[in-house]
């Protein structure tokens, strides 16, 4: 397995998108501020959305932002899984020794105000050998148990694992959405497993700030999607220093971060049964979701389907209109 971390690049275009994020998270942060609690009878309405981040755990020795968000509860939950085969998870092992983890797990503080964090360490290091897999097969099944609505994933492997094949598979089966880096590897090599998936994965592209192709990943796939969003140059600190990260990595969670936002938009404004609710929060429904955020009736940014929730929640599109285009999604 490999962590696709890229180099550190600074990039200008990413200011305006860092700027657009943060005004969009603002924006959902309000709605569940705002918003009435969903009455008793609507029990699948009260409990803000989940994500899983497996990675390499998180900094809380050195991250303020990160011992916050465990004080606060925005990160519910961690979980140790560098361990022997047989061995039991370990709740306390969850310091970052790489910085990875951490990186994407800010990502996802910021684009996702309203979302409750779930933190599976799954390495060290990174690469993990194969006989290693099972880690991560048993971090997916215990994202499963702790009932999460998308899973993260910012790492590939050269092939397929059938234990984590059918870990995904019963991820799916109920209704939550996985996304996975494609790999920084360019035009040289195709997209990595899991993200090479058919059916059940949602493979992320990394672009620059303006949705332009970042140079780094697979070449796109005819009649598929190609999602993608920002990428390259994006601002984090490492050990409190600021820093620029890169990669397929980053851009996987800023993704998971927008999917999660709409569906807790949608728990607010959207008026959903609760078989509605697990069709949106499916593989298939969050795809659409993610089509909703790429500019419509327009050709590819160089093959790539950019997302960009402002395409959604464009200056002449109220916040009705934008639920009954969700609500949509599960009547199709």
């Amino acid at each position: 397995m490999l962590l696709f971390d890229g180099s550190e690049v600074a990039q200008p275009t990413q200011q305006r998108f860092m700027r657009e994020l943060e005004r969009f998270a603002d924006k959902i942060r309000h709605v569940t501020e705002s918003s009435p609690s969903p009455p008793d009878w609507f029990p699948w309405r009260k409990d803000p959305i989940r994500i899983a981040i497996l990675d390499t755990g998180i900094d809380v020795k050195q991250d303020m932002l990160m011992r916050i968000a465990l004080e606060t509860k925005c990160i519910q939950e961690c979980c140790g899984f560098v361990i022997e085969r047989d061995s039991n998870p370990d709740p306390h092992d969850f310091q970052d020794l790489n910085g990875h983890g951490t990186h994407v797990t800010r990502l996802v503080l910021n684009a996702a105000p309203s979302a409750v964090i779930f933190i599976a360490k799954i390495s060290d290091e990174i690469t993990i050998g194969p006989q290693n897999m099972h880690r991560i097969a048993r971090a997916i099944n215990w994202a499963t148990e702790k009932k999460v609505n998308i899973i993260s994933m910012s790492f590939g492997l050269d092939c397929r694992d059938s234990d984590i094949d059918q870990a995904i598979h019963a991820a799916v089966n109920a209704n939550i959405s996985i996304f996975a880096a494609a790999s920084n590897d360019g035009g040289n090599k195709p997209r990595v497993y899991p993200s090479s998936r058919s059916h059940g994965v949602l493979c992320i592209h990394a672009s620059d700030g303006l949705g332009n192709d970042g140079g780094i990943s697979p070449t796109p796939q005819r009649r598929k999607d190609n999602f993608s969003t920002l990428g390259i140059g994006i601002p984090s600190k490492c050990k409190g220093i600021p820093t620029h990260i890169s990669g397929t990595s980053y851009a996987t969670p800023i993704a998971a971060a927008f999917a999660a936002d709409v569906l807790e938009f949608a728990r607010h404004k959207c008026d959903l049964s609760e078989h509605e609710t697990k069709v949106l929060c499916h593989f298939d429904g969050v795809s659409k979701i993610l089509r909703l955020m790429v500019e419509q009736e327009v050709e590819t940014r160089g093959g790539y389907d950019y997302v960009m929730p402002f395409h959604l929640w464009t200056t002449n599109r109220s916040d009705v209109q934008v639920a009954e285009m969700i609500t949509e999604i599960v009547n199709t």
